[in-house]
């Protein structure tokens, strides 16, 4: 996982920017894997303070003294955290000249939480910086937005979440982990380390097939899945193999523009809308578009 976030661009960026001295006094990192935002903050907290092997270690175990990270483990963001923030701010840092405020799952906070922390990004105390995690930027305050700087981590390519799995551990399910897992590393490494990608494969074989007259029992059966992008993702890569393997454009035009559909659903799933109606709209779509082209053909 580490040497995967390192060949990022937004890695580049942040340790371009230490290098030469001109670190920003609040970063946003945008990376959208919720399984694995902590990680790569303690990786980019680590470049930013630019310390020693050990004292990157320590960081990366959530001991070093002037690198704090909230919420505690486990734990959901909450006023206290941003009242904290503000508190341990004006104290002075206990080993070197800096201080750094680590705040993972940003989008999960209020917009109270959002607001008590805005003087201090805006103008912190000598020393301090911030590093901000969100896997969305939508629930984020256009005016925290305008007060960081924001490193993009766009999603993995497949080649590159299979590498990253090799190295972890060579298992058979490495390429169809790293095929479903729709460029997010945290879904690929669940699916190797147990039943999930059977689970999500039949599911979205469900979905991929399903008819108009079943549209509605199919929807209701994983209106409650627990891997909703996963398989939204998995649904996608069905579509586009069969449009792939089609030399009837008439077949593969509703497979296209179900793949369009799909990206949009994606977005509308981070904002907890009905996964059910979701699914129903998708497999409508499909369903209706084939029976057009059916039609303009005769």
């Amino acid at each position: 996982m580490e040497k995967l976030l390192k060949s990022t661009t937004a890695y580049r960026i942040l340790s371009g920017d230490r290098r030469s001295g001109r670190l920003s006094h609040a970063y946003m990192l945008h990376f959208g894997d919720p399984g694995c935002l902590r990680d790569a903050l303690k990786i980019f907290a680590a470049e930013m303070y630019g310390g020693d092997e050990k004292t990157s270690r320590q960081i990366t175990e959530e001991v070093f003294q002037d690198v704090r990270f909230y919420p505690a483990q486990g734990g959901k963001l909450s006023v206290d955290d941003a009242t904290e923030i503000v508190d341990d701010g004006a104290i002075k840092p206990v080993r070197g000249d800096r201080k750094i405020y680590v705040v993972s799952d940003f989008d999960q906070a209020t917009a109270l939480f959002q607001n008590k922390l805005l003087k201090s990004l805006e103008e912190p105390p000598e020393g301090v910086m911030f590093l901000l995690g969100a896997a969305s930027l939508a629930p984020v305050l256009t005016t925290v937005r305008s007060r960081v700087k924001t490193l993009e981590i766009p999603p993995f390519s497949e080649e590159e979440i299979y590498a990253a799995l090799e190295r972890e551990g060579h298992s058979e399910k490495n390429t169809d982990a790293a095929r479903a897992s729709g460029g997010v590393f945290s879904a690929a490494r669940n699916m190797v380390k147990g039943d999930r990608y059977d689970e999500l494969i039949s599911a979205a074989e469900d979905v991929f097939r399903a008819t108009r007259e079943n549209a509605g029992e199919i929807a209701g059966r994983y209106k409650d899945f627990k891997y909703r992008r996963e398989l939204l993702g998995e649904v996608q890569l069905l579509a586009r193999d069969e449009a792939v393997k089609t030399d009837e454009p008439s077949k593969a035009a509703p497979l296209l523009n179900l793949c369009e559909k799909i990206d949009r659903a994606v977005a509308d799933v981070r904002f907890n809308v009905n996964f059910s109606q979701v699914l129903f709209n998708l497999i409508l779509t499909k369903v209706e578009d084939c029976e057009k082209w059916e039609k303009l053909l005769k």
